[in-house]
């Protein structure tokens, strides 16, 4: 089982649904796994390893709040407390509230879930603001 997962066979299928999204950017084959769990609100961050036909690989999962927004980086206050710097690339797709983004549209203080390759840029970055 995946470090800090948790078994929730009454997940939302919100949850769900990002669970899938995230292990479809993570290995396809990954998202068409069924089983009622989720990392859940509760995960602070997550690294997920997978091995396949072209080898081993660690994917890191983050989440927290926005405090600072750069060209090519943004900066998160996880959970507890620990500050994570974001590289961003040409190749990350941002999302904020939905919606495709630029990097300068992610506001301070939106809640954002990255995933990425070890310490590679994000490869994707999901925000949400607060409305």
């Amino acid at each position: 089982m995946v470090r800090g997962a948790c078994c929730w066979p009454s997940a939302p299928s919100q949850l769900r649904s990002t669970l899938n999204l995230g292990l479809w950017l993570v290995d396809p084959a990954l998202a068409l796994v069924q089983r009622a769990w989720s990392l859940g609100p509760d995960v602070v961050r997550a690294e997920v390893v997978v091995r396949n036909s072209s080898g081993v690989h660690a994917y890191r999962i983050d989440r927290g709040l926005v405090v600072r927004v750069g060209t090519q980086a943004l900066v998160l206050r996880e959970r507890d407390g620990l500050r994570v710097a974001l590289r961003v690339g040409t190749g990350t797709r941002i999302f904020v509230d939905g919606s495709a983004a630029e990097i300068g549209s992610v506001p301070r203080g939106a809640s954002v879930e990255a995933v990425r390759l070890g310490d590679a840029p994000a490869m994707r970055v999901t925000a949400v603001t607060r409305k």
